[in-house]
Formats: C-alpha cells, sequence, structure tokens
C-alpha cells in the first residue's frame, strides 16, 4: 500500500457525525480518544447539552467492562467530575489485581506445557493486556486462552487436568478433538480460573479444514506473558483472528462487541503507521483466500467508523471491492444468526465437513457420544445411562422435527 494513504479519524477527512443515542455516543468518543484527543471535545458536549449524564456514563462504562480502559483518557482532562474519577480508578485497580492473578496462571501453565514439549501460544487479552495496552488495568479479562498444536491438544488438556483443572462442561473428549477447536477447562479459587485450550481458531468444522494453522505458528512472534517466554500471533495474522472473533463468535453480543473493536483499535495503533507496519496486501488476501472477507470488512470499518481506528482509507476502499464466496456467505449466516437452534447448528457444522466419511463420523459423535461424556451431561438427573441416550435421542429428534416445520 502506498505510503500516503489518510486515516480515517475524527480529524479525517469525514468528521465524525453523533448519532441520535447521547449516551452511546459518550462511549464511543471515550474509546476514540485513545486515538485521537479530539474526541473528548464530542464526550464534553454531549454531557453539556444533557444528552447524557456522567452518572449514566459510568454505569454503562461498567457494564460493558471499559471502565478501566477509558480511566487515563478521563483522567487527562480536567473536568472529569473527581467522584468520576474515583470510581473509574477503583475500576482500574480491580482489573489490574485479577489481571496479575491470571497472568501468572497462565505463565505457570505455558512453563509447565513448554516442559513437556508442548509450544504455547497466546491468545485473546493474555496476548494482548501486557503487550498492547499501558497498563494491566485496561483491558479486563474473563479468562485465558492458549493455543497449541493440534497433534499435542490432548497431552496438554491430560496435563493441565493433571495439575487440578477439571472440565469447565461435559465434554466428549474424541469428539471435540476432531469436531471443535477448545476445550474449556475450570480450576476453582479465590479468583476462578477457566482456560480455554485452543488447537484451531474458529468454532466451526468449514473453517477448521480452511485456516492453514500451520501459516498462523509460522508467523507468529516472541512474547513474554507474566515473564514467561510464549508466542503471539504475528501482526497480519492478530488482524484476520480479532476480526473473525469478533464477527464469527460474537456477532450478536453487542455488549462485548465495543470491546472487541477497542482490542482491534488497539493491535493497529500500535503498530505505528498503520500502511507500513502492517502487509495489508497480506491480510485482504488471505481474508479472500480463507473465506474471512464478510469479517474482516465488519469489524475493520466498524473499529474505523465507531473507535477511529488508523485502518488507511485505501485499504478501507480495497476490502469494500472484496466480495465473499458463497460458501462464506451460507457459513457466516449460520455462525450469526440470533439463538440458533441445536438442529440449525448440527447443520451447519454437518455442511462445513468436506466428505461422506467426516460427516458419518460427526453423525455418530452426535447420536452415540461416549459413555463419560454421556455420565457428566445427565447423572446430576439421576438419568441412568440407557435412558440418558434415550433422552437424548427423543430430544435431538423433536429438535430436528420443529426445527423443520419453522423452515
Amino acid at each position: 500500500m502506498a505510503t500516503s494513504v489518510g486515516l480515517v479519524s475524527i480529524g479525517g477527512q469525514e468528521p465524525w457525525r453523533p448519532s441520535a443515542d447521547g449516551l452511546a455516543d459518550c462511549v464511543r468518543a471515550c474509546l476514540r480518544a485513545r486515538q485521537d484527543p479530539a474526541a473528548l471535545d464530542a464526550l464534553r458536549a454531549a454531557l453539556g447539552s444533557g444528552q447524557a449524564t456522567w452518572e449514566a456514563l459510568l454505569r454503562q462504562l461498567a457494564d460493558a467492562r471499559l471502565d478501566g480502559l477509558v480511566y487515563p483518557v478521563l483522567n487527562d482532562a480536567p473536568w472529569t467530575p473527581p467522584a468520576m474519577l474515583a470510581e473509574l480508578r477503583q475500576a482500574h485497580a480491580r482489573h489490574a489485581v485479577a489481571n496479575t492473578v491470571l497472568l501468572t496462571t497462565f505463565a505457570d501453565a505455558a512453563r509447565k506445557l513448554t516442559a513437556a514439549g508442548i509450544p504455547t501460544l497466546a491468545l485473546k487479552g493474555a496476548a494482548l493486556v501486557e503487550s498492547v495496552y499501558d497498563s494491566l488495568g485496561q483491558r479486563p479479562m474473563n479468562d485465558l486462552d492458549i493455543l497449541v498444536p493440534a497433534g499435542q491438544a490432548a497431552a496438554a488438556a491430560e496435563l493441565l487436568l493433571a495439575e487440578g483443572y477439571r472440565w469447565a462442561a461435559p465434554t466428549d473428549l474424541a469428539a471435540a478433538l476432531e469436531f471443535e477447536n477448545e476445550l474449556m477447562l475450570r480450576r476453582p479459587g479465590p479468583i476462578d480460573i477457566v482456560i480455554e485450550l485452543h488447537w484451531h481458531l474458529i468454532n466451526a468444522p468449514y473453517y477448521q479444514r480452511r485456516l492453514p494453522m500451520d501459516w498462523f505458528w509460522e508467523t507468529s512472534r516472541p512474547l513474554q506473558v507474566g515473564g514467561v517466554a510464549t508466542r503471539t500471533l504475528g501482526p497480519e495474522a492478530q488482524v484476520l483472528y480479532l476480526c473473525a472473533h469478533l464477527v464469527l463468535h460474537h456477532g450478536q453480543q453487542r455488549d462485548l462487541e465495543l470491546r472487541l473493536l477497542a482490542d482491534i483499535a488497539a493491535v493497529l495503533r500500535l503498530a505505528g503507521p498503520a500502511d507500513r507496519a502492517i502487509d495489508w496486501d497480506l491480510v485482504l488476501r488471505q481474508a479472500q483466500a480463507w473465506d474471512l472477507v464478510i469479517a474482516l470488512q465488519r469489524a475493520l470499518s466498524q473499529a474505523a467508523e465507531r473507535l477511529g481506528a488508523p485502518v488507511p482509507i485505501a485499504v478501507l476502499d480495497a476490502m469494500d471491492r472484496m466480495r465473499p464466496s458463497e460458501a462464506e456467505a451460507r457459513v457466516v449466516a449460520a455462525m450469526t444468526a440470533p439463538d440458533p437452534s441445536v438442529a440449525a447448528r448440527f447443520r451447519a457444522d454437518m455442511a462445513g465437513l468436506s466428505g461422506a466419511r467426516a460427516r458419518l463420523r460427526f453423525i455418530a459423535r452426535n447420536v452415540f457420544p461416549s459413555a463419560d461424556y454421556m455420565r457428566q451431561r445427565y447423572s446430576e438427573d439421576g438419568v441412568g445411562l440407557p435412558r440418558a441416550y434415550l433422552r437424548r435421542w427423543w430430544l435431538g429428534l423433536s429438535g430436528a422435527v420443529r426445527s423443520l416445520g419453522r423452515r
């Protein structure tokens, strides 16, 4: 990309125009101010005009867990009420304490996995908190995401189970390793620790055969998390993954949207001059090849428009001209449908598999899960194993009939 392209920002070619929702504008202005301090003028004007109140803004920021992120911005504004700053400072401190515990836990897990010969790569918050954000309290984490090679995922899970973790939900290990992208393990304590152990990046069989995980590992970079050596995605892979994660995994969760957009904006902001630090031609080329066009279009345009993320205008123009494949459109529609039924998810996963054998194995895994899984899933209801299978088949069949009726 040429180095002379402009950036989408409040002070750029197109001025930011507030919407009719004054409170939402205030939240976005707080986040945009991390890229462009001029956004604080819009925030002060909205609050001064009565479109929103400081109390309502604080509640909105706390509900979205953005309070720690905007604390440094509002701390620099001399007109921020002291009571508001005190609340934000406390939230920032709480997030920092929780993140310190989580990052220490990540470091311990990564150290033990590495000692066992299992490479690790930090994803999402674990990768971003120390490397992208300015302080530990800015980006709260809910859990820890660790990527390991697919062939070593079972060994990694066994190691964590031996360290005191337990399955966070009923788990059929063999089925998960073949058709899922992660395993969730939990370790109870003063701070409940959840590790999401990944071997693929996207939770859909279509993308598990579409994305070449070797490329993500080969382009990864060294990273220190909690003082322990691990790896993180390279800048181009990071942009692709964060956009795909937002749109495909959380496209219907409005409470998470701004926080995940803030991750994208922070990564681009740290990269420096946006037309040089990231190989945008590679990003666009891989998005087209791997059917991530829709995810990239939606996430990057929103990050630029709503948060002032430094995306080159030439990139936005080129992205707008890209056309997703019919297969991508179908998969994205299924993954982002509001409240999809079990039958709808089953059909979407089936469609994403390649070949009759894979589909038959998928059907068999779902119709006849392992006995261990069935005991985990139904034992709390006091249902014996044969009755548990009968119950599962009845629920599956009746759900499929209802789904067909709606269609």
